[in-house]
């Protein structure tokens, strides 16, 4: 009888298998049919609501089920559907978690390329499937999502649609005491954040003939997500790198309009520890 194994997922402080840094070029679909009862029969499986998924329910998930909601994304390529997204990432729980960790990067690269549109709406339906997916997978997937925004979002309007989207992320996932779950990513969290507050985006002309338009250059939400995010880290641990990006403006001559946002800095971060339960 072969060993049974531990799923591989993504556990926090941990380096995660899957790629963020280029969109896959396989589709939803694509294990070669050969050894997956072997494979299956290998692993323990994911709790998703049933206490066993035998093996040949999960052939047919994968063999039947998992191509035609393929064929449904694929037949809705031009719109984001956070129904058939959620449904992949429910039935890839209920496969081995190497499966997940082979196609997940489809599904969430998928989902932010929509993010490049110049349409609204389209934006709003992905930050909706995004945060929709984050809370089916769990928090320990909040730095793979991150890394994949920031790879696919990286000049013009679209580090306004960064930080925008990354405070609605935030909001959605973070509605409940969760300290120290987000301990892990909080580099990259701040990096998106001071970049959007300080960066030079806005001098882009790109900026002004296309994005002006735009709800995500209107209002900075970062501010709004510095406050979350301090809300939610082990004060304890983190308190200094909370604070490394102010402390960093003002070594350096600070003008008056440097000095109003690193006032609004300190109030978010502030008014987020304040709310922070954890904090003794």
């Amino acid at each position: 009888m072969p060993k049974v194994r531990k799923l591989k997922g993504l556990a926090p402080r941990k380096k995660a298998k899957l790629s963020h840094t280029e969109e896959p070029k396989k589709a939803l679909v694509g294990v070669s049919d050969m050894g997956i009862s072997d494979i299956v029969s290998s692993v323990n499986i994911r709790n998703f609501g049933v206490s066993d998924v035998n093996t040949d329910i999960q052939t047919c998930l994968y063999k039947v089920v998992l191509p035609k909601i393929q064929k449904l994304m694929d037949s809705d390529s031009e719109k984001v559907n956070v129904n058939i997204s959620l449904a992949a990432l429910k039935l890839l729980k209920l496969l081995p978690g190497d499966m997940m960790d082979t196609y997940l990067p489809t599904i969430v690269h998928r989902i932010s390329n929509f993010l490049k549109s110049h349409l609204e709406s389209i934006h709003d339906e992905a930050r909706s499937a995004l945060a929709t997916c984050l809370k089916e997978l769990g928090l320990e997937y909040l730095q793979f999502i991150v890394k994949v925004l920031r790879s696919t979002l990286k000049r013009g309007y679209e580090l306004h649609v960064l930080g925008y989207t990354l405070n609605f992320i935030l909001s959605k996932c973070l509605s409940s005491a969760l300290s120290g779950k987000i301990d892990y990513c909080l580099g990259d969290l701040l990096s998106i954040i001071e970049n959007d507050i300080f960066g030079a985006v806005a001098e882009q002309k790109e900026v002004e003939k296309i994005a002006s338009k735009m709800k995500e250059t209107k209002k900075k939400k970062s501010f709004e997500s510095l406050k979350l995010v301090a809300q939610n880290v082990t004060f304890k641990n983190n308190a200094l790198k909370l604070l490394a990006q102010v402390t960093a403006h003002l070594k350096k001559h600070v003008s008056q309009n440097v000095k109003g946002r690193l006032e609004n800095m300190l109030h978010s971060i502030a008014a987020g520890i304040e709310s922070n339960p954890f904090v003794d």
